[in-house]
């Protein structure tokens, strides 16, 4: 009787849990939609609450419905933003009366369809025979078009809560991560933009625990976030630099890539002659790489989990091949060497590898990544989990290509 009691007190636990949980999660993504929704590019232009509400999977569509009408709602250009809510109201009812044929509910080409039409009509109504208009309303539903299909790929990749993504969908997640971004760029603290500095933590997180690829493409992403909404007059391009900077660094550890983000501040101002706006710049590249190297390492790892790709690897036995080649060069820098750091060290330089530390860091990054265990593997028994490091290297130094996996407890 006790135990079916207990029984009974954790089911209502883990329910409750359940429940709080996904009422955070959609918090989160209403917050998320308001954000968007405020985004100005071109002068007056708002597309990205509707971006969201056309994109987003169904199960979220009333938070996110919610927050991008109170974006809309509180005008954040001199015409307001009810032609979109206009936009947004019909989208909302379009997909709710489609949503029982299932061949077109979640078919983002569709839904990037509804989402043109809509704003066509909204805009067509509030057309002001302008010739430029016509041309900003093409444009505008180009954008619309392309980050529907952005936004759906990515809110279907993040629903299948795997660890590691495709290049196409690594980069679509950074496209909508950028898409809030420009939301934020014209929230400001103290002339401190909070949209700039969290792109450029991203920049350094991306060059962090994904590589040089994906923080070249969020410098990219960043720098055509601030010419679209002429948030910064000069300087801005030196993020894509950045990017590209702060990966080739990646592998000499955090304090390099924050000094390397300042460094290229520093070449991006002299570029833009010290106009006006550029102690601001350089003050939120430093504020960004503070707070970048405040970013504890079990938070890092939750991060990575979203930049990095997955190994394309397409053998039988992935992940033990895998894991096998990567101790292949552990295996190899080791041979013949005693176990003194320096020597080590030497061996592994010729791999490209600065260290024996940065070959476990690869072994776990590409090994673990979304791993529930890896931080009780890496850091709780970080000696046994070494310690069987060795003992699979000893397996390939002997001859086998697919060792035994030894177990922790």
């Amino acid at each position: 009787m006790k135990n079916l009691i207990t029984d009974t007190q954790e089911k209502a636990k883990d329910r409750l849990l359940t429940n709080l949980s996904a009422i955070a999660l959609h918090f989160t993504l209403a917050v998320l939609g308001f954000v968007a929704s405020r985004g100005v590019i071109l002068d007056n232009l708002m597309p990205f609450g509707i971006v969201f509400v056309g994109g987003c999977s169904l199960v979220f569509l009333p938070s996110i419905a919610i927050g991008s009408f109170l974006g809309y709602f509180i005008p954040a250009v001199s015409t307001g933003g009810f032609k979109y809510i206009a936009s947004l109201l019909a989208i909302v009812a379009l997909r709710l009366i489609l949503s029982g044929f299932y061949s077109t509910r979640e078919n983002p080409y569709f839904l990037g369809l509804i989402a043109i039409v809509s704003n066509a009509i909204t805009g067509a109504v509030t057309y002001s025979g302008v010739p430029l208009d016509i041309l900003k309303l093409a444009a505008e539903s180009i954008i619309i078009f392309c980050a529907v299909l952005i936004t759906n790929t990515t809110f279907v990749t993040l629903s299948k809560s795997r660890a590691g993504f495709s290049t196409d969908e690594l980069a679509c997640l950074i496209c909508c991560a950028y898409i809030i971004i420009i939301g934020l760029l014209d929230f400001l603290v103290f002339d401190i933009s909070l949209g700039r500095v969290l792109g450029l933590i991203l920049i350094l997180s991306a060059a962090r625990y994904a590589g040089t690829a994906t923080s070249s493409a969020c410098g990219i992403m960043l720098t055509f976030a601030c010419a679209i909404t002429s948030s910064f007059e000069g300087g801005f391009g030196i993020y894509a630099f950045m990017g590209l900077a702060a990966g080739i660094f990646s592998s000499l550890g955090k304090y390099v890539i924050a000094i390397s983000s300042i460094a290229t501040g520093l070449i991006g101002i002299s570029f833009a002659q010290f106009k006006s706006g550029s102690i601001l710049f350089l003050g939120e590249i430093f504020i960004a790489a503070v707070l970048f190297l405040m970013i504890p390492r079990s938070v890092g790892i939750h991060i990575s989990k979203f930049l990095y790709r997955s190994p394309n690897i397409t053998a039988q036995n992935n992940f033990a091949k895998a894991l096998s080649m990567r101790l292949g060069l552990a295996a190899g820098a080791l041979t013949d060497v005693s176990d003194t750091v320096t020597q080590v060290s030497e061996e592994l330089g010729k791999l490209n590898a600065p260290d024996f530390k940065t070959v476990l860091s690869f072994i776990e990054q590409d090994a673990c990544t979304g791993c529930k265990l890896r931080l009780h593997c890496w850091e709780s028994k970080s000696s046994a989990t070494l310690e069987a490091i060795m003992q699979m290297i000893n397996c390939i130094k002997g001859g086998s290509d697919s060792p035994d996996m030894p177990v922790l407890d």
